[in-house]
């Protein structure tokens, strides 16, 4: 099949969403963790893709702690070239395309790395960021996309006081 038309018939029948904290560069990630953490965001992701699948790539996978893997409630899909990877209670496969076609939920959300999310953006219905307005240093970013997409709803800014950043949920939808 024409992979245009692969691309076609993956959007009609499931919801892609790519979720992610980025910060006012993109920025998402410094050798091999997140840049931020907060709390409220934390509980978002959880409140998002619970009982639905969540699509990552191996270095993701292998950054989540332990005790967390796998995402409790959802359907756990890890993207890799090693044919030989064996994750625990997470189906594992070798492109984009399988894990969107193996993916049994409606509502997928594709949460990272860096070259997953540049992977998925082609296949993305909605992004569902959180921005964080700061800047740190950072090695990994979230693909350029204000292209492709506009924003259809914003919550307020709001104050972490434990983190003391201030963050912004954001969704935007493809144009």
């Amino acid at each position: 099949m024409f992979k245009w038309l692969q691309k076609l018939f993956i959007k009609r029948r499931k919801e892609i969403i790519m979720i992610a904290a980025i910060q006012n560069d993109r920025g998402i990630g410094y050798q091999g963790d997140l840049i931020h953490s907060i709390k409220a965001d934390m509980k978002h992701f959880v409140a998002q893709t619970t009982g639905h699948t969540v699509i990552m790539g191996r270095k993701n996978w292998e950054s989540i702690p332990k005790k967390y893997r796998p995402f409790k409630d959802r359907e756990n899909i890890i993207i890799t070239r090693d044919q030989n990877y064996d994750a625990k209670e997470a189906l594992i496969v070798s492109s984009i395309e399988e894990a969107i076609n193996k993916s049994s939920s409606e509502k997928i959300y594709i949460i990272g790395g860096g070259q997953i999310y540049t992977l998925g953006l082609t296949y993305a219905d909605v992004l569902d960021l959180t921005i964080i307005h700061d800047t740190k240093p950072a090695d990994v970013f979230f693909p350029e996309f204000k292209h492709d997409f506009k924003l259809t709803e914003r919550s307020a800014v709001t104050h972490d006081e434990k983190s003391g950043l201030s963050y912004e949920f954001q969704l935007w939808s493809r144009k």
